[in-house]
């Protein structure tokens, strides 16, 4: 599944990550029944030579905005996640603090500023916030920051996902039949794209 979705993003000029990213999209579309979808990913800010040498995370947090239409294919989707990922790239030293202090003033307390869902991607080259246990598992970590993340991590050609929710909004059965219409969905994007 995963040659044939990196095969696929290829052939659309785009990345495994904007893959995956744009059918997270379509999950929470097809969840939330909503046509406006942000989604934040961090990203690093080593971008400079100055900032190689140092010990640290130079982390930002990218905003990537989905408008979805009723009638819309998802090569439509993809093309669209592509064009907004790769614009977002080329701005990821704007900060996200001044994103939020322009447009995220007017949210409830508690909420995270401009989105609610999180879509993080480690590749082999990236180094792993995630740990790894030889057995699945739920963790429970207390808190979670978003309504719901999910983190991908690739290693040696396979893909693991992990759902991070909030325990007020979700329910686990719901969050597992999540997990399994995700691989539904990647699968059937990856039997034929339209």
């Amino acid at each position: 599944l995963v040659a044939q979705l990196s095969t696929l993003a290829r052939a659309e000029q785009s990345t495994l990550f904007m893959m995956l990213e744009a059918s997270f999209v379509t999950l929470l579309h097809l969840y939330a029944h909503q046509k406006d979808i942000l989604v934040g990913t961090p990203i690093t800010l080593r971008t400079q030579t100055e900032t190689e040498s140092l010990i640290g995370y130079f982390l930002n947090t990218l905003v990537l905005r989905s408008r979805i239409d009723d009638d819309m294919s998802f090569r439509s989707l993809l093309q669209q996640v592509r064009e907004t990922a790769l614009g977002a790239f080329a701005h990821r030293d704007l900060s996200f603090s001044r994103l939020v202090a322009e447009f995220g003033s007017d949210r409830p307390v508690g909420r995270s500023p401009l989105f609610q869902a999180m879509f993080i991607m480690h590749s082999p080259d990236s180094v792993s916030l995630v740990s790894r246990v030889g057995d699945r598992r739920e963790l429970e970590t207390g808190t979670s920051k978003f309504d719901l993340s999910l983190i991908v991590s690739e290693t040696a050609g396979s893909l693991e996902g992990v759902f991070e929710y909030s325990s007020d909004l979700f329910e686990p059965a719901t969050i597992r039949r999540m997990c399994r219409h995700y691989v539904t969905l990647l699968q059937a994007i990856a039997n034929g794209l339209d």
